[in-house]
């Protein structure tokens, strides 16, 4: 739980980031606008980080877990000492 936690903070903090850099690119394509410069580096960089941004807008947020089946990654099954495999999926703690 504390991991699926700190990877929605990071998602939202990668979010920020995103948005603000967006922010302060358009803020320079102003100014050269008043100098009357191009830039097509920097209109490109803009559209691709619009995009960016725009795909966080329109993607539902995921669990790590969820994220985790969606890219078929390889289990490795855990064993005990005694080499009976442990069910990390859905593990239950027995009634003591």
């Amino acid at each position: 739980e504390l991991l699926e936690d700190l990877a929605r903070e990071k998602e939202k903090l990668l979010r920020t980031i995103e948005e603000k850099r967006l922010a302060l690119l358009e803020k320079k394509q102003a100014l050269l606008d008043e100098l009357k410069v191009k830039d097509p580096d920097l209109e490109r960089e803009i559209e691709e980080l619009k995009k960016k941004v725009e795909r966080y807008n329109t993607t539902p947020t995921s669990t790590p877990s969820e994220s985790l089946s969606r890219n078929s990654l390889p289990l490795v099954p855990l064993r005990k000492k005694d080499g009976t495999i442990i069910n990390t999926l859905y593990h239950t703690h027995p009634a003591e």
